[in-house]
């Protein structure tokens, strides 16, 4: 029971010595043993035939034959397998509300960058906001902008374009239920003229809904 309760969790067998007094007599309490009732070493024979069984049920493979650092590696794998697994799963359930906040949240501003509503589209911010880019020299850019700020860079941008169309597919990636970084590719016609771009945005939910705390594009060192 102990040696299957603890490979599960360390994807190994560890040592009686190593294991802390506190686990076993969790253990002990589960199995509704007596107290006083102490782990102790099975001979090596029965201690073979147990970690066979225990590897063939929980999937584990035999590494003793291998060396310390194949041992580590295959180790490794098997963490990163885990979390990879948990991310995945993390992702794909749990946010469903706040991913149709977000989304339709970006609806109503593309809107407004289509009407050219720089005001509007200052009013979805929570300022003062972070802009990252990287510039001519390939290095980053990180600058604060403010409201007036934002508004003459967007009318550099969007004031003046004509008719503006967005075509863009978003993926929300949620550090918290109030935290998503949203990575964004587009392809933005204005004047006659399509540009395909990628581009990401920190949003904050605040108690008016969600805000745009920080963008992160390419290129846009010269608007900063």
């Amino acid at each position: 029971m102990r040696s299957a309760s603890l490979t599960q969790r360390l994807g190994y067998f560890p040592k009686l010595a190593d294991v802390p007094a506190v686990v076993a007599e969790h253990i002990r309490s589960v199995l509704g043993l007596p107290e006083g009732v102490m782990p102790a070493e099975a001979a090596e024979r029965s201690a073979k035939r147990q970690r066979s069984l225990v590897r063939t049920r929980m999937g584990v493979k035999d590494a003793s034959r291998f060396g310390i650092h194949t041992r580590i590696l295959l180790f490794m794998y098997a963490v990163r397998k885990r979390v990879r697994e948990s991310d995945v799963a993390e992702q794909s359930a749990g946010y469903e509300q706040e991913t149709r906040e977000v989304l339709e949240w970006f609806e109503r501003y593309d809107a407004l960058v289509a009407a050219a509503d720089l005001d509007a589209m200052a009013d979805q911010a929570a300022f003062p906001i972070n802009e990252v880019t990287d510039d001519a020299d390939g290095f980053g850019v990180v600058g604060p902008c403010d409201r007036d700020r934002f508004i003459a860079q967007m009318r550099e941008v969007v004031a003046g374009s004509g008719a503006v169309q967005m075509e863009s597919t978003r993926r929300p990636i949620f550090l918290s239920r109030a935290l998503c970084f949203v990575v964004t590719d587009a392809t933005i016609t204005a004047g006659g003229e399509s540009q395909t771009m990628r581009y990401g945005d920190l949003l904050i939910k605040t108690a008016d809904g969600w805000r745009f705390q920080t963008m992160v594009a390419g290129g846009w060192a010269e608007q900063m």
